[in-house]
């Protein structure tokens, strides 16, 4: 939570420093011989029209999910959906700026203000989920497991999360099944603040386990996981009514 939170402002620095970055551009002199300039925006001027439109970049980011609290995809897919969501906050800038009849008479800056908008944010973005990874390793932002099943499943599931501590679990502990004592132990657990999250890690568990576990996780405000195989066993199988 405290780092999707923090993306919002890192995100809007990001986005005024793309601005600032294209309008300096303008005047390069490379670019100037060429291209003279022919508005009279200046800087002041310029910067406080990017801080507005770097608020609709915000709400078009947060409306197209970027700043979840736990990201469901890798990084390249995040650079997309910024490239995605920033052409379309663009769009909508065009959009108004046409219907309004204010137009900006300088197409290099919008074209570079978009570009390096896509990079600036999604730079930051990296940076974020490597510092987030990195302090993972010293034992923040971890999620404590409880893994239910020991099966083949179960066993590389701990191999895997004890292989990967930047991926943000760690184990506390691992049962068979959740039976009746089991679950007494896990809710000892959770008033200690103990574990935030369940992983149904056994493909074979039964359809009343499976649901056992849903409601437990839910009833008590934990992460339910579950491996990738569990629902391709027996518990989704369709039952004939007698």
């Amino acid at each position: 939570l405290a780092f999707a939170t923090l993306l919002i402002p890192l995100d809007y620095l990001a986005l005024l420093a793309a601005a600032s970055f294209a309008y300096s551009l303008r005047f390069a002199p490379w670019l100037t011989a060429y291209i003279p300039v022919q508005f009279a925006l200046t800087y002041r001027e310029y910067i406080a029209t990017a801080m507005m439109v770097g608020l609709m970049y915000i709400v078009i980011f947060a409306l197209s999910g970027l700043y979840a609290v736990r990201p469901k995809k890798g990084i390249l897919y995040e650079a997309v959906r910024v490239g995605i969501s920033s052409s379309a906050a663009m769009a909508l800038i065009l959009a108004i700026a046409f219907f309004s009849r204010e137009l900006f008479d300088s197409r290099f800056i919008i074209l570079a203000a978009w570009g390096l908008a896509i990079l600036f944010v999604s730079i930051t973005r990296i940076a974020t989920r490597f510092l987030q990874k990195a302090l993972r390793l010293f034992g923040f932002d971890i999620t404590p497991l409880v893994v239910i099943g020991k099966t083949k499943t179960s066993q590389n599931l701990l191999q895997t999360l004890a292989a990967h501590p930047s991926w943000g679990y760690r184990v506390v502990l691992n049962i068979p099944h959740f039976t009746a004592d089991a679950e007494k132990k896990l809710r000892a657990l959770r008033r200690e603040d103990r574990i935030t999250g369940v992983l149904l890690a056994n493909p074979d568990a039964s359809r009343e386990e499976v649901l056992a576990v849903k409601t437990f996780s839910d009833n008590e405000h934990l992460s339910f996981l579950y491996s990738a195989d569990l629902f391709a066993g027996s518990t989704l199988r369709p039952t004939t009514p007698p």
